[in-house]
């Protein structure tokens, strides 16, 4: 899970574009469990 979080996050950083809310929570509930 914590792969999918950090890909996410070089996504973001590459695109330059902020993640959608739906990624950010998703990532958000992935990490709590």
């Amino acid at each position: 899970m914590l792969v999918d979080g950090s890909s996410y996050e070089d996504e973001s950083m590459v695109t330059g574009e902020p993640m959608p809310v739906k990624k950010q929570l998703a990532i958000r509930s992935s990490r709590g469990r």
